[in-house]
């Protein structure tokens, strides 16, 4: 998402210094039928208003954003000569929902079907958002987005610049707008499509079907989302759903956007169990066939139907966890972080089977991150840190865990649920109320699952800056076995990588994440545990792209620091694994081995920032001080012993980030 944001940005760009020439008209000899029933010619709106031709349908994400401006635009205009056509171009039958979008938003203009894109290829339209404006002698003033809100991944929580508006005000007094051409940021449609690259245009795909290799590629990638009643916006599942959205599958597929997977199997060592990226021979033979006449093959190669579950993935939970009220979600704009406690009413400790998340609207979902507590441990706000707890996570397409057999998470007695909301509003104002579901275990795991948030809170990013560099590290105090990870950053992170460093300090790159995406908080689930012997470090580094060249970015004019909204920053990697020869029912098979790993984690921490090697940290040695120093500082003599670091302080995590920078 964040690079076609950026494509788009770029090409928006250039078409906003670009003027339309010489003089284009409104098409004639175009005759429609609209959704009343009414027959319409193009040519009946000259001499009388200035005209809107605004392309729209009911499937992208970004037309039912700009759905309700559009209505609201067209009522502010309605006194003043302007007329609206809204034009579908799709090929489907698509009269109900196309109905329904009407009455929903209050359109008043007349809505047409273009199933054959006659007036599409005459205008040259080149997305699902584009308008169109004509003087009322119907020469075409502006053509381009209706304003900067919104675009592929991205939110405004206003617009910056309204470009219908200003040329309807323009082409109503007689003169030309400012601005006479921009880029549309919608779906790309079909007849728009960028060609090949070489390499793919050389392919023939004279062996490729749909039924023999194409519907396989689809149900193996897409179909979870991309189905009927599934969290994406369309479905896949047909040929005719194909071939209507074929312009946007070139698109996401040429620059990667689709799958949503973001590994680099190059510079990543780990193999991935859910990795849903397309392997180079399907991303070429999509692309080939798409590109060709769409040659069917022989129905008979048809993969078996997929049964996807109405209800919970997982089958009926022992235990449900809803949101207490309905959150309502508004239309149009963005929405703050939603924080929510729950109080489970678990009176003795569980062990997890299955743990699922269901919105109950979730096309206006984001994301979902559930933490588990201990009851002293609640943040008083609601907001949390995010470095404790993580229990459970939702985004489109990974929604439920099940561990295998002989690995579980505790669920902790008297411990209560955080439940942090991620909701992007789409267009219409709709309410939800989240519910967790939870399947236990009958008998006693044989290894307890941990998840540890290795953070920096301490991060600072400069403003107008890109690829600024923070890292977050943490020791590890026993022999464990990784299982999976999951990068989390905000609305400037740019890449993630998680390396491991061995005691004998050899580095080996685990996850690299060259081009981070907000929009997809992925768990990357390893195929095999992988060792990490104690005494290993993990490191993190992130990037951040805190510039005007990330159309994501809130305010490229700020200092970034850490906080819980996406206008703020983290620097958090979600870690889960199991200790090796590990108790589940105790915190450790062997307290004084634990008692003494800690011991040797402070005295290495000590080590980094003790200048004059006397065994004790100064306020002067410690980067950062305050309250943390202080609470650490048991005896208020100023300075941090091995005595006091050990009875103090929760964590290595907590140390190093009062003493972060002093390598």
């Amino acid at each position: 998402m964040a690079m076609l944001a950026r494509s788009l940005m770029v090409l928006g760009i250039l078409l906003a210094t670009a003027t339309i020439h010489a003089a284009e008209m409104l098409p004639q000899g175009e005759t429609f039928k609209t959704l009343s029933g009414k027959s319409i010619e193009l040519p009946a709106y000259q001499g009388d208003k200035v005209l809107v031709v605004a392309i729209t349908n009911t499937t992208c994400p970004l037309c039912k954003k700009y759905a309700p401006r559009l209505a609201e635009i067209e009522d502010a205009y309605a006194d003043r000569s302007v007329a609206f056509l809204f034009v579908n171009p799709a090929t489907l039958d698509v009269q109900k929902d196309a109905t329904d979008m009407v009455k929903s938003h209050g359109f008043d203009g007349e809505y047409a079907l273009d199933p054959h894109s006659h007036l599409i290829t005459k205008l040259n339209a080149k997305t699902t958002t584009e308008v169109f404006v004509y003087s009322k002698l119907g020469e075409l003033t502006y053509r381009g987005a209706v304003d900067d809100q919104y675009g592929v991944g991205k939110a405004r929580t206003a617009p910056t610049v309204n470009y219908l508006r200003d040329a309807l005000d323009a082409t109503l007094n007689g003169t030309k707008p400012a601005l006479t051409m921009t880029e549309a940021p919608g779906c790309l449609l079909a007849h728009a499509t960028a060609p090949m690259t070489t390499e793919i245009a050389k392919t023939e795909p004279a062996d490729v079907t749909y039924f023999g290799e194409i519907a396989h590629i689809l149900q193996q990638k897409c179909n979870d989302c991309h189905r009927t009643g599934g969290v994406a916006p369309f479905s896949l599942t047909s040929i005719n759903d194909v071939l209507e959205h074929k312009g946007m599958i070139e698109y996401v597929l040429n620059e990667g956007i689709m799958p949503p997977w973001f590994a680099d199997p190059e510079k990543s060592a780990l193999k991935f169990r859910n990795d849903m990226s397309l392997s180079a021979n399907q991303k070429t033979q999509l692309l080939a066939w798409l590109k060709s006449n769409h040659p069917m093959g022989d129905p008979k190669q048809a993969p078996q139907p997929k049964t996807f579950h109405e209800g919970w993935n997982i089958g009926e939970p022992d235990l449900i966890v809803e949101l207490p009220d309905a959150i309502d979600v508004k239309a149009q704009g963005t929405m703050g972080y939603q924080h929510v406690i729950i109080d489970p009413k678990v009176t003795e400790d569980k062990w997890i089977e299955s743990v699922e998340i269901r919105p109950t609207d979730p096309s206006v979902v984001h994301h979902v991150l559930v933490f588990n507590l201990d009851k002293d441990k609640i943040p008083r706000r609601g907001g949390g840190t995010e470095e404790e707890g993580f229990f459970a996570a939702y985004v489109p397409g990974n929604t439920y865990q099940t561990f295998p057999d002989g690995l579980s998470q505790k669920l902790a007695a008297n411990s209560k649920f955080l439940f942090q909301m991620h909701y992007t509003p789409n267009g219409k104002a709709t309410s939800d109320r989240t519910k967790l579901g939870i399947k236990f275990k009958k008998t006693l795991p044989e290894h307890n699952v941990r998840v540890t948030g290795i953070a920096n809170t301490r991060i600072s990013i400069p403003p107008n800056t890109a690829g600024h560099k923070q890292t977050a590290i943490q020791t590890i105090p026993r022999d464990v076995q990784l299982l999976s990870l999951m990068p989390h950053m905000h609305l400037r992170g740019q890449a993630f990588r998680y390396e491991a460093i061995f005691p004998d300090q050899s580095r080996v790159t685990l996850l690299e994440i060259p081009r981070y995406d907000f929009n997809w908080q992925i768990d990357y689930k390893l195929k095999e545990p992988f060792s990490l012997p104690k005494g290993s470090q993990l490191e993190l580094t992130a990037w951040y792209d805190n510039s005007s060249q990330n159309v994501s970015n809130p305010d490229p004019d700020k200092q970034v620091k850490w906080g819980p909204q996406t206008y703020d920053e983290m620097l958090v990697g979600y870690v889960s694994y199991y200790n090796e020869g590990e108790d589940p029912l105790n915190e450790t098979s062997n307290p004084e081995e634990a008692a003494q790993d800690k011991r040797e984690l402070v005295s290495k921490a000590l080590k980094r920032f003790d200048k004059n090697r006397d065994g004790k940290i100064t306020r002067d040695e410690a980067a950062r001080g305050g309250k943390l120093f202080d609470r650490l500082d048991a005896d208020k003599n100023g300075e941090i012993d091995m005595d006091e670091a050990v009875e103090n302080f929760p964590s290595e995590v907590e140390l190093l980030q009062l003493l972060q920078d002093r390598k």
